[in-house]
């Protein structure tokens, strides 16, 4: 998501309005302050933010069911997203799927099953999204394998429609409440990574004050990944969404091959995973070093 170019257009405008709602209520889906005692390295739940930024990874979401969600992309000096240009799904099995993005839209992505996606945009509004999708199904005959589905997404509906078309379709339960509006907890959390760098860190006895600054700054901002991720999961569930039933009208009816069974397995993945981007804002907030604070398995960066 390009904080930069999102304003220039109506999307961005709206998009921007929601982050920034978000950031002024503080930190959310924090209900205490950090204690390294509640913090377990080897199995991490919540959203950690990558404070190294090694490889371009923003952060990782993990949920207590084994799912997680890694952000890619790129920050400003004072710890803003620029973008967030790819995500890769780990589901609980540690098999993996991946989305693309560009200036805030899915743009490719490819399933556990190998089955691809490309979005082609013609329109994009607050109302209407417009394009084609581009897919390859990797678990029919090869004839029936390619397809081009054009979509008209009526982008106000859907908010409306959304968590029950997701239910209906996927049998996923998606979160559809707003962010909440007095978080328990707003204080800054601390990182947690420890030794001699938390010194630093808290502004210990020989730390120094410029990287005490600089951390600050970062964890003033953390909320707004939070808010980024969150938001750009509600345009990815949005429209892949919105998607699918335009499958069964348009594809389903005449190869007989693709069946809604077919297409619901390659959709899935891509629902999960914006379904945990979007729920980062209601998680715990935590700056780390992911290469060194987390037993987790940093997956390959998406290519665009």
């Amino acid at each position: 998501m390009n904080a930069a170019r999102l304003p220039q257009t109506v999307l961005g405008s709206a998009v921007t309005g929601l982050l920034t709602a978000i950031q002024m209520i503080g930190i959310v889906g924090c209900s205490t302050a950090f204690n390294p005692v509640d913090f377990n390295p080897a199995s991490p739940v919540g959203l950690f933010v990558n404070r190294a930024g090694t490889g371009g990874l923003l952060g990782t979401i993990r949920l207590p069911n084994g799912r997680s969600a890694f952000l890619f992309g790129s920050v400003f000096e004072s710890g803003l997203i620029r973008e967030i240009d790819g995500a890769v799904l780990v589901d609980e099995n540690g098999d993996e799927a991946f989305a693309v993005f560009d200036n805030g839209f899915i743009k490719s992505a490819e399933a556990f099953d190998g089955s691809t996606l490309s979005m082609n945009y013609d329109e994009i509004s607050t109302r209407r999204v417009k394009g084609r999708a581009d897919l390859n199904f990797a678990a029919v005959p090869e004839s029936d394998r390619q397809q081009s589905i054009p979509f008209d997404i009526d982008l106000e509906q859907n908010a409306r429609d959304l968590a029950a078309k997701v239910r209906e379709l996927f049998g996923i339960d998606i979160i559809n409440a707003e962010p909440p509006d007095n978080p328990l907890a707003k204080s800054r959390q601390l990182d947690a990574q420890r030794g001699s760098a938390s010194s630093e860190l808290v502004g210990g006895p020989g730390g120094s004050g410029k990287e005490f600054a600089r951390e600050q700054l970062i964890l003033f901002f953390v909320q707004f990944h939070a808010a980024a991720f969150a938001a750009l999961g509600f345009i990815l569930v949005e429209i892949l969404a919105a998607v699918v039933p335009i499958l069964f009208e348009l594809t389903v009816a005449v190869v007989s091959s693709i069946t809604q069974a077919v297409v619901i397995a390659m959709f899935t993945p891509f629902i999960l995973l914006g379904e945990l981007m979007r729920v980062a804002v209601f998680q715990p907030l935590y700056v780390v070093n992911i290469d060194v604070d987390l037993n987790l398995s940093i997956p390959r960066r998406p290519s665009r």
